[in-house]
């Protein structure tokens, strides 16, 4: 990738992205309709994709005009490896832009390796939806709700925060807020028990990346870490050691009952996210997530803003090289 990022976006190209996401909202749909009127057919990869994704997918195609198609064949064909990357590019050359997401649920790592090996077999511009490591275009929209409310992400205080809940997805969400978030200069705390670590990998790739005067502090205390941050992202992520035994985190978890966010333990002006729906009295309080504290119930507004301004921003590369892609 040119941005030698593996998260595969350049500042620059975050923060545009954000910001033309902000103007639909204030807006509407008609500028980036304009910006991206040489789009008009959209293809869809996809393997073991999160509905959420799909459902924001779809809106974002038909707010801007375009036809989705889906390009991967029914779950019940099995195709190897190759034999899915040699079908995806020879469906690319009939699409002005792909959409893609693969989670491959016995080998950890190998969505994203699928994800990775695309851009390189393509005829048009790729956008990113998740894989097994990434949620690209999840964590831009909660960054979008956070310069909705703060303004610039500059200098901001964000915990990226592990909580308690049954339902223990992967931390693809947390990994991509935390690599778009350092490189935009907000300082970052993960709040995490020793047992639901999130991959070393990411954290290092994201503090070599973020500038000179940007932290990303980690801590396995719950209490009082939350004392001085102006944002809290909390999941209930599961154990990256116990990918292929997901039955064990329930287990692990029940250590952590007490990891539960109130209006008592998270600062007074701070905001509040998470992934929707919410885990009411297992995560967060009903107190908290009914408070305007909690931008959780706007996601999907946001999700389809923040896709609809990528497509726009990529829209030039299909017809002036170099071709360029958001994975």
């Amino acid at each position: 990738m040119s941005s030698g990022l593996e998260h595969g976006y350049r500042p620059g190209e975050i923060q545009k992205i954000l910001n033309d996401a902000q103007s639909i909202l204030e807006t509407d749909f008609t500028e980036v309709r304009a910006l991206s009127s040489n789009l008009e057919v959209i293809g869809t990869a996809y393997r073991n994709p999160e509905p959420q994704d799909k459902t924001a997918a779809r809106i974002s195609v038909v707010r801007l005009g375009c036809q989705e198609v889906p390009l991967t064949p029914p779950d019940q064909f099995t195709l190897s490896t190759e034999e899915l990357l040699s079908n995806i590019c020879s469906a690319s050359e009939n699409v002005d832009l792909m959409l893609v997401s693969f989670m491959d649920p016995e080998t950890f790592g190998q969505g994203r390796s699928i994800v990775e090996e695309i851009p390189g077999r393509v005829e048009c511009p790729v956008i990113n939806l998740r894989d097994d490591i990434y949620a690209p275009q999840a964590a831009l929209s909660n960054l979008l709700g956070i310069q909705s409310r703060l303004g610039p992400l500059a200098g901001k205080r964000i915990a990226i925060s592990w909580g308690f809940g049954s339902v223990f997805p992967l931390p693809t969400v947390p990994h991509s807020m935390i690599a778009a978030a350092s490189q935009l200069g907000a300082k970052i705390r993960v709040v995490a028990p020793k047992d639901f670590g999130l991959l070393r990998r990411v954290i290092r790739e994201a503090e070599e990346s973020a500038p000179d005067d940007v932290s990303i502090e980690e801590t396995d205390q719950f209490e009082g870490a939350f004392d001085d941050v102006d944002v809290i992202y909390a999941l209930n992520w599961c154990r990256l050691s116990d990918f292929q035994h997901p039955e064990r985190n329930t287990e692990y978890a029940s250590e952590y009952r007490d990891w539960f966010f109130t209006t008592d333990n998270t600062p007074e002006n701070g905001l509040f996210l998470t992934q929707a729906p919410a885990q009411t009295e297992l995560l967060a309080s009903q107190k908290l997530l009914s408070s305007e504290r909690n931008m959780t119930q706007d996601w999907l507004k946001r999700r389809v803003v923040t896709l609809a301004a990528s497509m726009a921003y990529l829209a030039p590369s299909l017809t002036n090289p170099p071709m360029r892609h958001l994975i």
